[in-house]
Protein backbone atom coordinates (compact mmCIF):
# COMPACT_ATOMS: atom_id res chain seq x y z
CA UNK A 1 0.00 0.00 0.00
CA UNK A 2 3.05 2.41 0.31
CA UNK A 3 4.46 0.97 -2.57
CA UNK A 4 0.91 1.99 -4.43
CA UNK A 5 0.60 5.39 -2.74
CA UNK A 6 4.35 6.58 -3.79
CA UNK A 7 3.44 5.56 -6.96
CA UNK A 8 0.99 7.74 -7.51
CA UNK A 9 2.06 10.61 -5.83
CA UNK A 10 5.19 10.27 -8.64
CA UNK A 11 2.97 10.09 -11.42
CA UNK A 12 0.61 12.40 -10.78
CA UNK A 13 2.38 14.95 -8.89
CA UNK A 14 5.97 15.21 -10.46
CA UNK A 15 4.76 14.04 -14.23
CA UNK A 16 1.70 16.49 -14.12
CA UNK A 17 1.93 19.10 -11.19
CA UNK A 18 -1.60 20.41 -12.98
CA UNK A 19 -3.46 17.16 -12.10
CA UNK A 20 -4.61 16.37 -8.32
CA UNK A 21 -5.52 13.62 -6.43
CA UNK A 22 -8.88 13.25 -4.64
CA UNK A 23 -9.50 12.15 -1.34
CA UNK A 24 -11.02 9.16 -2.81
CA UNK A 25 -7.89 7.54 -4.04
CA UNK A 26 -7.25 7.07 -0.57
CA UNK A 27 -10.00 4.21 -1.00
CA UNK A 28 -8.32 2.67 -3.67
CA UNK A 29 -4.88 1.83 -2.18
CA UNK A 30 -6.37 -0.79 -0.22
CA UNK A 31 -7.17 -2.41 -3.41
CA UNK A 32 -3.60 -3.58 -3.77
CA UNK A 33 -3.65 -5.52 -0.53
CA UNK A 34 -6.62 -7.00 -1.76
CA UNK A 35 -5.01 -8.15 -5.11
CA UNK A 36 -1.74 -9.42 -3.52
CA UNK A 37 -3.51 -11.47 -0.85
CA UNK A 38 -5.88 -13.03 -4.13
CA UNK A 39 -2.31 -13.66 -5.09
CA UNK A 40 -0.85 -14.90 -2.22
CA UNK A 41 2.52 -12.89 -2.14
CA UNK A 42 1.90 -12.22 1.84
CA UNK A 43 1.37 -15.68 2.52
CA UNK A 44 4.46 -17.30 1.03
CA UNK A 45 7.13 -16.23 4.06
CA UNK A 46 5.38 -18.29 6.98
CA UNK A 47 5.83 -21.33 4.24
CA UNK A 48 9.77 -21.16 3.02
CA UNK A 49 13.06 -20.42 4.38
CA UNK A 50 14.25 -19.06 1.40
CA UNK A 51 12.28 -15.82 1.90
CA UNK A 52 13.84 -13.78 -2.15
CA UNK A 53 12.25 -11.20 -3.51
CA UNK A 54 13.50 -12.03 -6.81
CA UNK A 55 11.06 -15.30 -6.49
CA UNK A 56 8.30 -13.11 -6.18
CA UNK A 57 9.10 -10.57 -9.13
CA UNK A 58 6.85 -12.11 -11.78
CA UNK A 59 3.98 -11.88 -9.21
CA UNK A 60 4.34 -8.15 -8.12
CA UNK A 61 4.72 -7.27 -11.99
CA UNK A 62 1.39 -8.71 -12.21
CA UNK A 63 0.33 -6.62 -9.41
CA UNK A 64 1.65 -3.52 -10.87
CA UNK A 65 -0.36 -4.64 -14.07
CA UNK A 66 -3.36 -4.93 -12.37
CA UNK A 67 -3.10 -1.36 -10.24
CA UNK A 68 -2.92 0.24 -13.14
CA UNK A 69 -4.93 -0.90 -14.94
CA UNK A 70 -7.48 0.17 -12.16
CA UNK A 71 -6.33 3.54 -11.80
CA UNK A 72 -6.55 4.14 -16.17
CA UNK A 73 -10.20 2.77 -15.55
CA UNK A 74 -11.34 4.61 -12.83
CA UNK A 75 -8.81 8.02 -13.44
CA UNK A 76 -11.81 10.43 -13.64
CA UNK A 77 -12.99 9.32 -9.96
CA UNK A 78 -9.72 9.17 -8.67
CA UNK A 79 -7.97 12.52 -9.57
CA UNK A 80 -8.53 15.75 -11.55
CA UNK A 81 -7.55 15.91 -14.96
CA UNK A 82 -6.37 12.79 -17.55
CA UNK A 83 -4.10 10.05 -16.89
CA UNK A 84 -1.46 10.63 -20.35
CA UNK A 85 0.87 7.80 -21.64
CA UNK A 86 3.86 8.62 -20.00
CA UNK A 87 1.93 8.87 -16.65
CA UNK A 88 0.39 5.40 -16.99
CA UNK A 89 4.12 3.81 -18.06
CA UNK A 90 5.81 6.12 -15.31
CA UNK A 91 2.90 4.37 -12.49
CA UNK A 92 3.18 1.46 -13.95
CA UNK A 93 6.92 0.94 -13.41
CA UNK A 94 7.18 2.98 -10.55
CA UNK A 95 4.60 0.99 -8.44
CA UNK A 96 6.81 -2.05 -9.53
CA UNK A 97 9.63 -0.64 -8.36
CA UNK A 98 8.41 0.55 -5.25
CA UNK A 99 7.02 -2.52 -4.29
CA UNK A 100 10.04 -4.96 -5.27
CA UNK A 101 12.51 -2.36 -2.79
CA UNK A 102 9.63 -1.77 0.35
CA UNK A 103 9.47 -5.96 0.37
CA UNK A 104 13.59 -6.17 0.08
CA UNK A 105 13.79 -3.71 3.03
CA UNK A 106 11.02 -4.95 5.04
CA UNK A 107 12.54 -8.93 4.80
CA UNK A 108 16.18 -7.07 5.99
CA UNK A 109 14.97 -5.08 8.66
CA UNK A 110 13.07 -8.27 10.04
CA UNK A 111 15.80 -10.69 9.41
CA UNK A 112 18.12 -7.89 11.28
CA UNK A 113 15.68 -7.77 14.40
CA UNK A 114 14.50 -11.45 14.88
CA UNK A 115 17.88 -13.06 13.66
CA UNK A 116 17.78 -16.31 11.56
CA UNK A 117 14.71 -18.81 11.74
CA UNK A 118 15.45 -21.30 14.56
CA UNK A 119 14.82 -24.85 12.75
CA UNK A 120 14.20 -28.33 14.52
CA UNK A 121 14.84 -30.89 11.84
CA UNK A 122 13.14 -34.35 12.42
CA UNK A 123 14.76 -37.18 10.17
CA UNK A 124 18.03 -38.70 9.47
CA UNK A 125 21.44 -37.99 10.38
CA UNK A 126 22.83 -38.07 6.52
CA UNK A 127 19.89 -35.07 5.91
CA UNK A 128 20.22 -33.18 8.87
CA UNK A 129 24.11 -33.10 7.95
CA UNK A 130 23.70 -31.96 4.16
CA UNK A 131 20.74 -29.36 4.81
CA UNK A 132 23.13 -27.82 7.84
CA UNK A 133 25.86 -27.17 5.00
CA UNK A 134 23.36 -25.46 2.53
CA UNK A 135 22.08 -23.39 5.65
CA UNK A 136 25.78 -22.34 6.36
CA UNK A 137 26.69 -19.05 5.17
CA UNK A 138 27.71 -15.50 6.65
CA UNK A 139 24.61 -14.66 6.70
CA UNK A 140 22.26 -17.70 7.32
CA UNK A 141 18.24 -17.11 6.65
CA UNK A 142 17.90 -20.36 8.98
CA UNK A 143 19.93 -22.64 11.42
CA UNK A 144 19.42 -26.36 13.00
CA UNK A 145 19.24 -25.99 16.34
CA UNK A 146 18.12 -29.41 17.16
CA UNK A 147 16.94 -32.98 15.68
CA UNK A 148 14.71 -35.78 16.58
CA UNK A 149 13.90 -39.13 14.56
CA UNK A 150 10.98 -40.18 13.52
CA UNK A 151 10.16 -43.51 14.54
CA UNK A 152 7.89 -45.95 12.29
CA UNK A 153 5.81 -47.59 14.86
CA UNK A 154 2.48 -48.26 15.81
CA UNK A 155 2.99 -48.45 19.26
CA UNK A 156 0.48 -46.04 20.69
CA UNK A 157 3.04 -45.56 23.47
CA UNK A 158 5.72 -44.67 21.66
CA UNK A 159 3.57 -42.65 19.38
CA UNK A 160 2.70 -40.46 22.13
CA UNK A 161 6.53 -40.36 24.03
CA UNK A 162 7.47 -38.64 20.12
CA UNK A 163 5.46 -36.50 20.16
CA UNK A 164 5.38 -35.26 23.77
CA UNK A 165 9.54 -35.04 22.86
CA UNK A 166 8.59 -32.89 19.98
CA UNK A 167 6.05 -30.31 21.73
CA UNK A 168 8.69 -30.27 24.17
CA UNK A 169 11.21 -29.40 22.39
CA UNK A 170 9.64 -26.98 20.56
CA UNK A 171 8.91 -25.13 23.62
CA UNK A 172 12.63 -25.67 25.13
CA UNK A 173 14.30 -24.25 22.05
CA UNK A 174 12.10 -21.65 21.07
CA UNK A 175 11.52 -22.91 17.54
CA UNK A 176 10.06 -21.22 14.52
CA UNK A 177 9.92 -23.93 11.78
CA UNK A 178 9.67 -27.88 11.87
CA UNK A 179 11.66 -29.58 9.21
CA UNK A 180 9.93 -33.29 8.43
CA UNK A 181 12.09 -35.82 5.94
CA UNK A 182 9.84 -37.86 3.85
CA UNK A 183 10.01 -41.57 5.00
CA UNK A 184 8.89 -45.02 3.64
CA UNK A 185 5.60 -45.45 5.36
CA UNK A 186 3.51 -42.28 4.78
CA UNK A 187 0.90 -42.33 6.93
CA UNK A 188 3.34 -42.09 10.15
CA UNK A 189 4.86 -38.68 7.83
CA UNK A 190 0.94 -37.31 8.04
CA UNK A 191 0.69 -37.92 11.57
CA UNK A 192 3.33 -36.46 12.42
CA UNK A 193 3.06 -33.24 10.11
CA UNK A 194 -0.40 -33.15 12.30
CA UNK A 195 1.49 -33.16 15.46
CA UNK A 196 3.81 -30.66 14.22
CA UNK A 197 1.41 -28.39 12.62
CA UNK A 198 -0.70 -28.00 15.96
CA UNK A 199 2.34 -26.82 17.74
CA UNK A 200 1.30 -23.66 16.09
CA UNK A 201 4.89 -23.44 14.01
CA UNK A 202 5.07 -23.67 10.35
CA UNK A 203 5.59 -26.77 9.13
CA UNK A 204 8.39 -28.04 5.79
CA UNK A 205 9.02 -31.19 4.29
CA UNK A 206 11.69 -32.63 3.08
CA UNK A 207 10.95 -35.28 0.27
CA UNK A 208 13.18 -37.63 -0.98
CA UNK A 209 11.14 -37.53 -4.59
CA UNK A 210 9.22 -34.47 -5.07
CA UNK A 211 5.62 -37.07 -5.23
CA UNK A 212 3.77 -34.14 -3.82
CA UNK A 213 2.28 -31.59 -5.71
CA UNK A 214 -0.94 -29.41 -5.28
CA UNK A 215 -1.70 -26.07 -4.21
CA UNK A 216 -1.78 -27.23 -0.20
CA UNK A 217 2.29 -26.80 -0.67
CA UNK A 218 4.78 -24.27 -1.81
CA UNK A 219 7.96 -25.32 -2.85
CA UNK A 220 11.13 -23.90 -1.20
CA UNK A 221 14.66 -24.15 -3.03
CA UNK A 222 17.32 -24.08 -0.89
CA UNK A 223 20.60 -24.04 -2.90
CA UNK A 224 19.61 -26.87 -4.51
CA UNK A 225 17.23 -28.89 -1.36
CA UNK A 226 14.19 -28.72 -1.96
CA UNK A 227 11.58 -28.49 0.51
CA UNK A 228 8.14 -28.12 0.79
CA UNK A 229 5.84 -25.78 2.43
CA UNK A 230 2.80 -26.86 4.32
CA UNK A 231 -0.39 -24.66 4.74
CA UNK A 232 -1.81 -24.03 8.13
CA UNK A 233 -5.10 -25.40 8.63
CA UNK A 234 -8.12 -22.88 8.32
CA UNK A 235 -7.27 -18.90 7.00
CA UNK A 236 -3.91 -17.36 7.83
CA UNK A 237 -4.59 -14.70 10.25
CA UNK A 238 -4.12 -12.21 7.58
CA UNK A 239 -7.26 -13.85 5.62
CA UNK A 240 -8.95 -13.55 8.52
CA UNK A 241 -8.22 -9.89 9.47
CA UNK A 242 -9.21 -9.57 5.60
CA UNK A 243 -12.72 -11.65 5.62
CA UNK A 244 -13.53 -9.34 8.84
CA UNK A 245 -13.12 -6.06 7.29
CA UNK A 246 -15.74 -6.96 4.28
CA UNK A 247 -18.16 -8.26 6.84
CA UNK A 248 -17.81 -5.43 8.70
CA UNK A 249 -17.93 -3.64 5.07
CA UNK A 250 -21.04 -5.34 4.29
CA UNK A 251 -22.96 -4.90 7.30
CA UNK A 252 -22.20 -1.20 7.49
CA UNK A 253 -23.38 -0.62 3.51
CA UNK A 254 -26.42 -2.92 4.74
CA UNK A 255 -27.33 -0.74 7.11
CA UNK A 256 -27.05 2.39 5.54
CA UNK A 257 -29.51 1.32 2.79
CA UNK A 258 -32.26 -0.29 5.55
CA UNK A 259 -31.68 3.30 7.50
CA UNK A 260 -33.11 5.47 5.73
CA UNK A 261 -35.86 3.29 4.59
CA UNK A 262 -37.34 3.13 8.29
CA UNK A 263 -37.39 6.42 9.09
CA UNK A 264 -39.22 7.47 6.18
CA UNK A 265 -42.11 4.54 7.06
CA UNK A 266 -42.27 6.74 10.52
CA UNK A 267 -43.99 9.86 8.89
CA UNK A 268 -46.60 7.62 6.73
CA UNK A 269 -47.40 5.64 9.73
CA UNK A 270 -47.81 8.84 11.70
CA UNK A 271 -49.99 10.55 9.28
CA UNK A 272 -52.39 7.75 8.43
CA UNK A 273 -53.31 7.79 11.92
CA UNK A 274 -53.71 11.88 12.09
CA UNK A 275 -57.60 12.96 11.71
CA UNK A 276 -58.97 14.23 8.88
CA UNK A 277 -60.25 17.63 9.48
CA UNK A 278 -63.41 17.12 6.70
CA UNK A 279 -64.12 13.98 8.42
CA UNK A 280 -64.32 15.89 11.81
CA UNK A 281 -66.38 18.86 10.25
CA UNK A 282 -68.75 16.05 9.22
CA UNK A 283 -68.93 14.41 12.38
CA UNK A 284 -69.45 17.86 14.12
CA UNK A 285 -72.18 19.30 11.72
CA UNK A 286 -73.89 16.01 11.50
CA UNK A 287 -74.12 16.36 15.64
CA UNK A 288 -75.12 19.79 15.54
CA UNK A 289 -78.02 19.00 13.24
CA UNK A 290 -79.51 16.43 15.53
CA UNK A 291 -79.30 18.91 18.41
CA UNK A 292 -81.28 21.26 16.50
CA UNK A 293 -84.32 18.33 15.49
CA UNK A 294 -84.74 17.49 18.99
CA UNK A 295 -85.04 21.19 20.19
CA UNK A 296 -87.38 21.83 17.78
CA UNK A 297 -89.51 18.80 18.31
CA UNK A 298 -89.34 19.68 21.89
CA UNK A 299 -90.33 22.98 21.75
Amino acid sequence: MVAAGLALALCVGALSPDDNLHLVTLLALPLVVIAGKIQRIYDRDELVLNKSTIDEAPKLFQLATFYALLVYVFDEQLLSGALGSAQMLGLWLALFFFAVMARWVARLVVRRALGPERCLFVGSDESFERLLEKLSGDEPRAELVGRMSLSLTADPKLIAAATAQLHGLVEDLDIHRVVIESQESPQHVLDFVREAKATGVPVSLLPRILDVVGAAIEVDHLDGVTLLGVRQFGLSRSSILLKRSFDILGATIGLSLCWPRSSRSSPRQSSSTRADPCSFGKRVSGATARALRCGSSAA
